[in-house]
């Protein structure tokens, strides 16, 4: 996901056009190429995908771009603003307004309530009715199904399903939330190791994190 962020930000830089080099991985492809699709060889999707969308159904149609420093990136699409963010927030900016990660996680918002961040994100202000469309519109492109959470209880129960006490990758023991490619959301975990400390939870197909839990 991280090359497409790349590729917003470059548009802030007077470039016009991007264009896909590979959309599905196969396997006489280059390395690099592999790299950069968006569907892996078994035909999920990959990070790259989710956020290729997202980008599209924000900065699609954007008439303006400008760089307000290093970290901070501001685009105009009709009666849209839309801030692409690392860190803080601009000091300018208040009130409610539509947060996406650059998965399409999309979450209603006052803008003075967030803390900084070390993953990228969008900012959308507008109208609380074209945030709300444009919200319902990212609801169907956002990663759904596969698992993402993981559940742990202090004591296994002896019969029945107890409610777990922990629940990793989400804020809430909601079922079938989407995965989450976030600081505290898992996306596709592949492998758990605990060393007396800290639980470490490792994803696999093109994530590349390991998130420490204490």
């Amino acid at each position: 996901a991280e090359l497409y962020v790349e590729a917003a930000r470059v548009f802030a830089d007077g470039v016009e056009r991007i264009f896909l080099t590979a959309y599905k991985a196969e396997p006489s492809m280059p390395e690099d190429l592999i790299v950069g699709s968006l569907i892996d060889f078994d035909g999920s999707l990959k990070p790259s995908y989710y956020a290729v969308k997202t980008m599209v159904m924000l900065l699609g149609d954007f008439e303006e771009a400008e760089r307000l420093n290093p970290k901070t990136y501001r685009f105009r699409a009709g009666n849209l603003t839309i801030y692409l963010l690392w860190g803080e927030t601009p000091k300018t900016l208040s009130g409610e307004a539509l947060k996406v990660s650059m998965m399409g996680e999309a979450e209603m918002v006052r803008v003075e309530e967030l803390r900084p961040e070390g993953e990228p994100y969008y900012i959308v202000v507008g109208s609380r009715k074209e945030l709300e469309e444009l919200q319902s519109r990212l609801g169907e492109i956002a990663p759904a199904g596969g698992v993402a959470v993981g559940l742990i209880w202090g004591k296994l129960p002896e019969r029945g399903m107890k409610k777990p006490d922990v629940v990793l990758g989400q804020d809430s023991f909601e079922p079938d939330l989407p995965p989450s490619y976030t600081r505290r959301g898992l996306f596709r975990p592949g492998a758990i190791w605990f060393d007396g400390h800290f639980l470490l939870v490792g994803e696999y197909k093109f994530s590349n994190r390991i998130l420490r839990y204490s």
